[in-house]
C-alpha cells in the first residue's frame, strides 16, 4: 500500500503505468470487492485516463470467477462510471448484462427504463415495460404502479408505435 506509489510511477513513463495497473489488476483479482483495491484502480482511472483499460480489468474478473452477484456488482459500477463519463451506450451494456444475471435487479431495469425513454427509443421502452408487467420471471405486483406502467405501455403502442390492438389489450 503504497500511497504516494502513483506520483513516483508516473515519472518513470508509459511503463510504469503498465506495471501499476498489471500490479493493481493482481491484487483486484485475488479480491474484486477490496474497496482499496476499487479505490486505486479507479484512481488510475482517473488520473492516467486509462477508464477502458480498468473496465477491462474489472470486466475481466467477472469472466474468470466471479459469482452472480459479484458479477452484478462489478457490471453496476462500471455502469455508474460509464454514466459519469457520459458514456451511456457503454453503461446500458452493462445493465443489460445484469438485466442477463439478475432479471429482477430493479436499479437495473430502472436505469434501462429511464435511458430507453430519455432517448425516445419507444421499441426498447415498450420492451421493457412489457418484461416489468407481464413478465412471468420478474412479475410486476397488481395495483396502482403496475396499472401506471399499463397505461404507459398503452399510450407508447398508440402514439409511438402504431399499435391499437396492443394498446386496448394494455389496457
Amino acid at each position: 500500500r503504497n500511497r504516494g506509489g502513483l506520483g513516483r510511477v508516473v515519472e518513470r513513463g508509459e511503463t510504469g503505468i503498465r506495471r501499476l495497473l498489471a500490479s493493481r489488476e493482481r491484487a483486484f483479482l485475488l479480491d474484486p470487492q477490496d474497496p482499496i483495491g476499487r479505490s486505486g484502480l479507479a484512481r488510475i482511472a482517473s488520473e492516467q485516463n486509462r477508464w477502458d483499460e480498468v473496465w477491462d480489468i474489472y470486466l475481466g474478473a467477472i469472466e474468470e470467477f466471479a459469482p452472480a452477484e459479484h458479477a452484478v456488482s462489478i457490471h453496476d459500477e462500471v455502469a455508474r462510471f460509464r454514466e459519469e463519463l457520459g458514456q451511456t451506450d457503454k453503461a446500458e451494456e452493462r445493465f443489460r448484462a445484469i438485466q442477463a444475471l439478475k432479471p429482477d435487479d430493479e436499479r437495473a431495469l430502472n436505469r434501462l427504463e429511464e435511458l430507453t425513454r430519455g432517448q425516445e427509443r419507444w421499441v426498447d421502452l415498450a420492451e421493457i415495460l412489457e418484461r416489468r408487467t407481464e413478465s412471468s420471471a420478474v412479475p410486476m405486483a397488481p395495483g396502482p404502479a403496475r396499472r401506471s406502467k399499463l397505461a404507459e405501455l398503452a399510450a407508447l403502442y398508440e402514439q409511438h408505435l402504431d399499435k391499437r390492438y396492443e394498446a386496448i389489450e394494455s389496457w
